[in-house]
Order: structure tokens, then C-alpha cells, then sequence
């Protein structure tokens, strides 16, 4: 085993100076951990440690190390980590108490060996051969026999059950169960039952009977010496005996065979003028249970024609049965048949008392409306029908109880004197498989009627074409199927039913793929149950490109003709679409602003609309100006009307300028009158209104029809509900585009109501789309749900990032400052913690969680102001906040560098704050808020980008989060966390746009612990909706509304570091 003998004689002593630490090591071990290693000397002595210095032989197969010590064999199984899974030895000791002497210096060598010992590379190498050898001989396995000896105890009706295994000789199953089950489990390689039979689990075999009879004994009886069998264990054991016709012994007679027929002999006789007498002959039958008797060295099953009557005899203690002559009539129907076979008649009776013969049977099969019907007649000395009662006619009562027993596993039940069959799953397996084996048993006979009766295949076609008329048509086609039959086959599909039966009587199976796939078209596509049943009509030409993305994977049933084909390929060449473009434009557009006028011209050619959601800075204003300029080359009679937060109204009259002077522009502002007569009566290409303002003049807008409607910050429009997305959607156009960064803010259903405004109906309606799409957590089918959705949009929505189109941007830097509260600061968001804590549970207790997402708002925007500086709540408050502290120092850093900053709030109160606060130390700020018109907000823009003066620009989030382009200044801070990342992000992007030089750093000033802490977990989340959809990745619900009990604990929760 060693390489050098000194290796041996210095490793054995390290051993022994450590053995004790070397035995803590292996304390997982209950070998030697237990009584094992604790019922001997540990202390080593020639005799029992080391033996042979080493082990005899190592089998890599099973992991296991092969001693001798004696002349017994000891084998010790590890796993790959040296932890040992099993032991065992051959010799007396062990096999009683699973424990001897040998093993003891076989741990201590493996322990030894396991820590110190080298292994010898050339007993390693004879091990792999022989491995190698041995696996290419074949294995001859041996199978061992098993035995089962079942007594009667002396206790009535309770059993000892003996069992033996052996090859030559049997040895006693019942004492070693527990120590071979578990060497079983351990999965040892063998197993010793006596001095001349060890089981070997690798060669050893019981044959299929025996096994499932050790299954048994082992799951229902895992210790046999302890209990009995009593009637109802023995003749379940006893089931399991005769159908798998397994011998045994019962109190030492050999039983081959459980008989299945019991010979209940019997005589009648006249007894006396009134009466007969029924003789059983029962003194030799001994009952073992319920099911079982004991004769002449059998064993009998019984079936519950003789349980009946046994039992019935037993218990009133009778081997005879007096039968009054009046009463002939039951005997002969109810007890003869269950005797005629082992019964003796008196040959005076025979005239008077006949034995009744199993009758002829034919079964007619019939179809009545939905129901199979089964006649049964039935001939004795004469035909009758099942349902007659005729006085003359004897029946076999017991028969006939089979025969409607047996019709009764098929589906058939007994109603109104008539044996019917309603359930159509049923039906379909009588006329498929079921007819066949009936016919097998009895006669069968069938109508015409029923043989209408028969599985249809269905054949479904669905065709799309586009015509002249420029309108997209659908047929459908289900060959042998009524149009009036397809609404109710998709209802039964619905109703998870597996088949239809028609109005002709044949039966469609509803798993059908092809059926489904055209139900779940038809729902898809919205389609009517008035259309489903014309089978023909028209939808949405933009659902064309749906169409054509999902004909091929995901409905096979779809064809198109070649107008079809044409269309969609025309479509998808928008990247090659000729535009007149003079070397002017072409320098002034960039490539990806090129493609981006391509494809919002395509789309108009096509009469689609769609979204152009590039990121934050990529000039989708100048895109749209390109498109319109293109459109009125080829007819400039065309007009389009462009909506656009008021903030931006005079931000687009100037790019107009800059990039299209030539086409006459109006900006529909001013009073009422005088809006109402720019609307009605100039001769304009584009107009230019507000949302608000077109919300009020809807009534002037409503008498116009434009060639374009084209919404500026779409986002404005994602609550359907709201007065001004109605508005939008009213609007006469023939196209229809919206223009965002933010698509999805918050929900899929802001995505829904952009495209209900440029495609109604395309996302189908309101309450379809919010059931389908409202996802709270992200699995498999939400992925594959959201991916089906991104291929349905993602031919109308253009989203280019910066990262992906302009190399030349500089990167941007995001970093968050996490700032201490002041000690004052601490104290009062602390106690204004606690109050919202008490609020909030006082709300879950009395309205629950609706309650408290009604009154949450308000509550956390009060601890978030805290966050920033207390004196935004409180008035008085004078102690000072860190996070001002650190927000003016870092705009004296970043100022006195030359940097320009914007700074962003979600509050006003805030905004005014920190001006003072920059005032006092005289550094000068323009200032948005909403109090700040349109018109005034494009002069401080042009000013803070053209003077140097001004280094600062504090903004309000909402009011000049968008459409602004500071591209000056190359810093930008948040001075407080607004749940939305898109908002902060679309703020961000007033500087990270074209046009930037200079690498930008966007700084966040998180209050730590707080509230503004948790806000981070939450931004991180609402990603998820815009990545998946927008940017091909995932799926969220508004935070707030969908914000559950452990949310808003989170959420409140305060971590105090002192």
C-alpha cells in the first residue's frame, strides 16, 4: 500500500500522536461517532489494527475498501468526500448486533489511510484493469428463492406469516428484515442470512412474483416477528397471493393454487306439506377471512354471491334454509343460481323445482337525441324485455344483476325504466373501443340512426387576402361543419370539453389542434360570434403583419394569397423606400434618423400608424418634421395636427423654423374665439395645440379631418379614462402617430391606450387586454405571454437607444450619495414613521389593503420631504439637513469646475428651498415650475445654454422633465427619488442628448435607511415593464396601486445604524 516502508512506520506514529483529533474528524460518521467505536479499545494492538498493513482490495465501481481480518471479510463503502455510507463483516458477531471487533481496526486504518497514507500507484492500476476486464464478461446472476408458510395462531382469525429465502436452503426472512432492508438501503453489496448463503445484491435476484410479495411485506409489515395478520391483513395478503398465483404453505399444506370456484355442496328436499328444505353441507369449511375458506387442503376465494349466503348462515348458526312453497319463486331466482351448480334436487321435486339456466342475450343500441340507448332482451323459456315482469317467466336474478353491472362500466345508468347513456366523453368510447368489446361477450345490434354515431375528422382552413379595395378579408373553412355548429364548438372548447356532438350526429373531438387554433384566432383577432358564423368577413389591414409574424410558429392553419404576401413585403422594405432627400437634408439627418423618416413614411403609405419611441435625445422631433416634409412634396394640400405638452408648444414653432421654414405653420393658442376661427378658417400644413387646449376646443377639432394626428409626449394619453386621452382618440385622421421615450411607465395599459389612440382596436378592447396582460410576477408563461404581445407591437414601434445608433455620444456616469439624517432630522422622520405605521394598520384593519393604497400617497410624500429637508413640513424647523448640506457642496465643487447642473424635484416647496439656499451663497439658477409659461421656459432654456453666467437650473420633475434640450450642462442631480426610473431617466436625457460633448454624470441623493433607500429596490422593478415590451426584454404593474402589505412594510421599515 506504501511506497517505502519508513513511510508506513512514520505515518503510524502521526497517527497515534492524533487519532483522537483524527476520530473528531469523521464525527459524521455514526460508526464512529456511536456505540461502535465506544463498545471497544480504541488503543491499537497488533491483532486488530492495520490489518495487513492496508486494505486487501479497493473496488472503484462501488467506492469501497475490501479487509481481511481472520477469516472474515470486511468491507467499508465511502463516499467521494471520505464520509462512509456503509459497513458490514461476515462474521456472527455482526450479523446479531451489527457491530463486531474486526471492523474497529478497519476504521482505524481507513481513517488512517484517509488522512496520511499515499496511495500506491500500482495496486490503483490493477484495480482499473480488472474493472476493465471485468466489465467486458459477462454476469451470470443467480436467483434466490422465496418461500411464505402462513399458520393460524390461536387467537381465531389471526395469522403468523413465516418467510424464507435461499438458493439450497431457506433461511428465516423474519429475523433479519430490519438489517436486510437496511443494507438494501445503504445499497451494500451483499447481505449474510446463514453460514452457507450470503445475498449478493449485485448478483442475486428475486424473480418478479417474489419481489412484489417482499414489496408487500415489507411496506405493510416491516416487522414481521412483532405482530400478526389479522382477517382483514390476511386477506389482503392473500389478494396479492392469487393474483400474482404465487404457491405457499397454510399450517403446512402446499396451496399451488387459490381456487376460485367454491363447492358449496347442497340437497332439497320436501320437508312437509308447506314447506322445502335446503341442506348445505358446511362442517368441513373453516372461513379464514372475508374472502377466503379453508377445505381439504384448499383454499377457495369467495365471491359475494357465497359471502352472502355464508355469512348469512354463520351468523344465525344454520346449516339448512326452510323454504315455504309460496315462497318458491324467490329461491329459485335469488338463492338457486347462487347453488345450482353444486346443488342435489330430489327427483320427486325436479317437475316442480327447476334450476334456472343463464339466459340468451342481445343488446340493441339506439340513438335518441343525446342519448344511447341499450334494449336488452333477454330469452328464457320465452324473449323477454329487461324491464318486463312477466309471473311466468323464471330469471336468474344474480345474471342479470352482472350483465347491468357490466353495461354500467361503460357509462350506462338505469333512468325511467330505460338504461341510457348522456355523457358524450362516454359515447365516444362506447363507438370507439367499447361496442367492440361488448360484442365479444353478447349478440349487438345496432339502428341506423346510431350508426350516424362516428368520430368526424375535421378539416380547418383559414384564409387572409387583401384586395383591391385595399381591405382585409378572412374565410373560413370547416369542411362537413355548419356555420351554427362552430360558436357552440368554441364554447364546448371553453367549457374544457372533449367533444361536440353536430347537428348530423357525428362527433368532433375538441382537443383538435387545428379547431383550437382557429378558436384562439378568432378571439385574437376579436372576431364576433355573428362573424365566426357568416365563416367569412374583414378586419384591421394592420392586423396583416400579426398575421404574417405568427403564421408560420404559432397558427399553421393560416394561408395567405399573393396580394397578402405582396402587401407584407412591401411593408418590411421601409428601410428602402425612395425618398427625395436633397444633400442638405441628407446632411443635416443622421443615418438612424433617415431610417426613422422611412419608416414613419411607410407606415403612411401603408395607412398605419405607429410609435416612434427613440430614447431621450435622439431627435424625434426632427424625424417627424422630415416625414411631414416628405408627405407635402407629394401633395401639399395635406394638413397635420401636431398635440404637444404646453411646455413644448414654442419649442417645436422653433424647430419648424430651423428645419422647415417653408411650410406654413400655426400655433392654435390664445382665447377661445380666437383659436376656434385659427382652427376653422386658416389654410395651414400644420397646426400646433396643446393637449389642454385641445381637450377644450374638442368640439371645433371634431368637424376637421387631417391627413396626421401627431402626439408629442404620448405619454399624456396612458390612462384611457382620463378626458384628454378621449380627446386624442377622437380626432378624424387618416393616419395617426405618437412620438415618446416613455411608451410604458408604469403599465402595460399605458401601451394599450397609445395604440387604441394611433390603431383602435388593435390590442382588442380595454378589459380583454388588462385581464391578459395585468402580470404580477415573472415565470415562464408571463415570458411567453409578453413575448407573443412584443411580436404584436413590434412592427409599430421604432425604439432606438443612444448607446446602439450614436458611438460618438460621451457615456453617462450614475452615481448615488448616500447621506446620514441629522440627529434632529432622525427624530422627527422617526416620529413621523410611527405615524404612518399606526395609519396604515389602523386603515388594514378597518378597509384593508384598498384603503390603504387610497390613503398611502400622501403619507410616504410627506416622509420623503423629511428625507430632503424637514422645513419643507414644518415651518420652524431650524436644525438644518445633511442632504442640503452635501447638495450645496457639491454645487460649489462642480461650479467653481466650470460644470453647468441641473437639478431636478419632485416638489416646488423644494425647488424654492434650494434657491434661497443658492442665492445666499451666490450662485445664480433659472427656475421651472408649472407656474412658468411655455414661451418664458424657452428663453431661460436659450439663455442658460448660450451664457456662462448661469450654472445652475432647477427644474420641476413633471413640468420640465421632457422635451427640453440642456445639452450645456453635463451634470445632473436628483435631489429626491421619484418612483418611476423613466421619468427621472427622460429628465437625465435634457442633458444626455445630441449634441452633448462632455461626459455626463448623473448624482442621486438617497437619504440612507430611509424611505428613499427603498425607492431604489422599487425603481429597479418598474424597469422591467419597458425592457420587456419597448427594448425586447420584461413586465411590471404601477407601483403604487399594485404595492401589496409586505410592500408597504418594506418600504417603512427604518434602518438605524447608531
Amino acid at each position: 500500500m506504501f511506497e517505502k516502508e519508513n513511510d508506513y512506520v512514520t505515518n503510524r506514529k502521526m497517527y497515534l500522536d492524533n487519532k483522537d483529533y483524527i476520530l473528531k474528524r469523521f464525527a459524521y460518521s455514526d460508526i464512529i461517532r456511536g456505540e461502535l467505536i465506544t463498545s471497544y479499545s480504541i488503543e491499537v494492538t497488533d491483532e486488530h489494527d492495520y490489518p495487513d498493513k492496508g486494505y486487501t482490495d479497493y473496488c472503484f465501481e462501488t467506492n469501497s475498501y475490501y479487509y481481511d481480518v481472520g477469516k472474515y471479510r470486511q468491507v467499508i463503502r465511502k463516499n467521494d468526500a471520505g464520509e462512509i455510507l456503509s459497513y458490514s463483516c461476515n462474521c456472527s458477531n455482526f450479523r446479531d448486533t451489527n457491530s463486531c471487533v474486526h471492523l474497529v481496526g478497519c476504521f482505524h486504518n481507513y481513517a488512517f489511510l484517509i488522512f496520511y497514507a499515499k496511495p500506491d500507484p500500482l495496486k490503483i492500476s490493477n484495480n482499473i484493469l480488472d474493472i476493465l476486464s471485468k466489465s467486458n464478461k459477462p454476469v451470470v446472476k443467480k436467483e434466490v428463492f422465496l418461500s411464505v408458510d402462513i399458520l393460524s395462531s390461536s387467537i381465531d382469525f389471526y395469522y403468523d406469516v413465516k418467510i424464507k429465502v435461499g438458493i439450497n436452503k431457506m433461511y428465516s426472512y423474519n429475523n433479519k428484515q430490519n438489517q436486510f432492508l437496511q443494507a438494501s438501503n445503504r445499497k451494500d453489496d451483499e447481505f449474510t442470512f446463514g453460514k452457507d448463503f450470503t445475498f449478493d445484491f449485485n448478483s442475486n435476484y428475486f424473480s418478479e412474483k417474489a419481489t412484489k410479495v417482499l414489496k408487500y411485506i415489507n411496506r405493510f409489515h416491516p416487522d414481521l416477528n412483532k405482530n400478526n395478520f389479522d382477517d382483514k391483513e390476511i386477506n389482503n395478503f392473500l389478494d396479492l397471493l392469487k393474483e400474482q398465483d404465487y404457491p405457499f404453505t397454510y399450517n403446512n399444506h402446499n396451496i399451488t393454487k387459490i381456487l376460485e370456484e367454491f363447492p358449496l355442496e347442497s340437497t332439497v328436499e320436501e320437508m312437509d306439506q308447506d314447506n322445502y328444505i335446503v341442506n348445505f353441507d358446511l362442517k368441513d369449511y373453516k372461513l379464514i377471512s372475508y374472502n377466503y375458506a379453508y377445505n381439504n387442503s384448499n383454499i377457495y376465494y369467495l365471491s359475494n354471491k357465497d359471502i352472502s349466503l355464508l355469512f348469512l348462515l354463520y351468523k344465525q348458526n344454520m346449516s339448512s334454509l326452510i323454504i315455504p312453497k309460496n315462497r318458491l319463486k324467490d329461491f329459485s331466482s335469488g338463492v338457486l343460481p347462487i347453488i345450482k351448480k353444486h346443488v342435489e334436487v330430489n327427483e320427486n321435486l325436479k317437475d316442480k323445482i327447476q334450476i334456472i339456466n343463464e339466459p340468451d342475450v342481445s343488446l340493441y343500441f339506439d340513438l335518441n337525441k343525446d342519448n344511447v340507448i341499450c334494449n336488452i332482451k333477454l330469452k328464457y323459456n320465452e324473449e323477454i324485455d329487461y324491464f318486463d315482469n312477466k309471473a311466468n317467466v323464471l330469471r336468474d336474478v344474480e345474471f342479470e344483476t352482472n350483465l347491468i353491472s357490466y353495461l354500467q362500466t361503460f357509462g350506462f345508468i338505469i333512468n325511467n325504466k330505460k338504461i341510457i347513456m348522456n355523457d358524450l366523453d362516454k359515447i365516444v368510447y362506447l363507438i370507439d373501443e367499447g361496442l367492440n368489446l361488448i360484442s365479444k361477450k353478447y349478440p349487438v345490434y345496432t339502428t341506423e340512426n346510431f350508426k350516424k354515431l362516428g368520430l368526424k375528422k375535421t378539416k380547418v382552413s383559414s384564409t387572409f387576402s387583401i384586395g383591391k379595395d385595399n381591405i382585409l378579408s378572412y374565410d373560413f373553412n370547416l369542411d362537413g361543419i355548419s356555420n351554427d355548429d362552430i360558436v357552440n364548438i368554441f364554447k364546448s372548447i371553453k367549457e374544457k370539453k372533449k367533444y361536440y356532438k353536430l347537428s348530423n350526429n357525428q362527433i368532433v373531438d375538441l382537443e383538435d389542434s387545428d379547431l383550437n387554433e382557429l378558436m384562439n384566432l378568432t378571439e385574437e383577432l376579436d372576431i364576433t360570434d355573428e362573424d365566426i358564423i357568416n365563416a367569412k368577413g374583414s378586419v384591421m389591414k394592420y392586423r396583416a403583419i400579426y398575421l404574417d409574424s405568427i403564421k408560420d410558429s404559432k397558427y399553421s392553419i393560416i394561408k395567405t394569397d399573393n396580394l397578402f404576401k405582396e402587401f407584407i413585403n412591401n411593408f418590411h422594405q421601409y428601410k428602402d423606400a425612395n425618398l427625395t432627400l436633397t444633400a442638405d437634408e441628407l446632411k443635416t439627418l443622421r443615418d438612424y434618423q433617415i431610417t426613422g423618416v422611412k419608416w414613419l413614411y411607410n407606415l403612411d403609405k401603408c395607412s398605419f400608424g405607429g410609435i416612434l419611441a427613440d430614447e431621450m435625445g435622439l431627435g424625434k422631433t426632427i424625424q417627424l418634421i422630415y416625414y411631414i416634409k416628405q408627405m407635402l412634396k407629394e401633395d401639399n394640400t395635406y394638413k397635420f395636427l401636431i398635440v404637444v405638452p404646453t411646455s413644448l408648444l414654442y419649442n417645436w414653432d422653433r424647430e419648424f423654423e430651423k428645419f422647415a421654414p417653408d411650410i406654413p405653420v400655426k400655433i392654435v393658442n390664445g382665447i377661445k374665439t380666437k383659436r376656434q376661427d385659427l382652427i376653422e378658417n386658416t389654410n395651414k400644413n400644420v397646426y400646433i395645440t396643446t393637449y389642454g387646449l385641445l381637450r377644450e376646443d374638442l368640439e371645433y377639432y371634431e368637424k376637421m379631418h387631417y391627413h396626421a394626428v401627431i402626439l408629442d409626449e404620448a405619454q399624456n394619453i396612458k390612462n384611457p379614462l382620463a378626458g384628454t386621452t378621449k380627446a386624442c382618440k377622437s380626432m378624424k385622421a387618416d393616419v395617426k402617430f405618437a412620438l415618446t421615450g416613455t411608451p410604458i411607465e408604469n403599465s402595460a395599459v399605458e401601451l394599450w391606450s397609445i395604440f387604441d389612440y394611433i390603431m383602435p382596436g388593435y390590442l382588442s378592447k380595454y378589459d380583454k387586454f388588462t385581464s391578459k396582460y395585468k402580470v404580477k410576477e415573472f415565470d415562464e408563461d408571463t415570458n411567453k405571454l409578453l413575448d407573443s404581445l412584443s411580436k404584436q407591437i413590434s412592427p409599430f414601434i421604432l425604439r432606438r437607444k443612444k448607446k446602439d445608433v450614436i458611438k460618438e455620444l460621451p457615456e453617462k456616469i450614475e452615481t448615488n450619495i448616500f447621506i446620514e439624517l441629522g440627529d434632529e432630522q432622525k427624530k422627527i422622520y422617526v416620529a413621523e414613521l410611527n405615524k404612518v405605521k399606526e395609519a396604515i394598520e389602523e386603515a388594514l384593519n378597518d378597509g384593508g389593503m384598498s384603503k390603504v393604497r387610497f390613503m398611502i400617497l400622501p403619507l410616504l410624500t410627506k416622509l420623503r420631504q423629511i428625507c430632503i429637508d424637514p422645513k419643507i413640513v414644518y415651518s420652524d424647523y431650524t436644525s438644518g439637513s445633511n442632504k442640503i448640506d452635501r447638495f450645496l457642496s457639491v454645487i460649489e465643487e462642480v461650479t467653481n469646475n466650470g460644470h453647468k447642473v441641473l437639478v431636478f424635484t419632485s416638489f416646488r416647496t423644494a425647488l424654492n428651498l434650494v434657491k434661497d439656499k443658492l442665492d445666499s451663497i451666490g450662485i445664480k439658477s433659472y427656475q421651472i415650475d408649472g407656474s412658468v409659461s411655455s414661451k418664458e421656459r424657452q428663453t431661460r432654456v436659450d439663455n442658460f445654454n448660450n451664457n456662462d453666467d448661469v450654472k445652475v437650473f432647477l427644474i420641476m420633475l413633471k413640468s420640465g422633465g421632457t422635451g427640453l434640450n440642456l445639452a450645456s450642462a453635463d451634470i445632473v442631480i436628483h435631489l429626491d427619488l421619484w418612483w418611476n426610473p423613466q421619468a427621472e431617466n427622460q429628465a437625465t436625457d435634457r442633458a444626455h442628448r445630441i449634441g452633448q460633448k462632455n461626459t455626463v454624470e448623473v448624482i442621486k441623493l438617497v437619504s440612507k435607511g430611509t424611505i428613499e433607500e427603498k425607492v431604489l429596490d422599487l425603481q429597479e422593478k418598474k424597469k422591467e415593464l419597458s425592457n420587456r415590451l419597448i427594448d425586447s426584454n420584461n413586465m411590471d404593474q404601477n407601483i403604487i396601486s399594485e404595492l401589496t402589505e409586505k410592500d408597504i412594510k418594506n418600504l417603512l421599515a427604518f434602518e438605524n445604524k447608531d
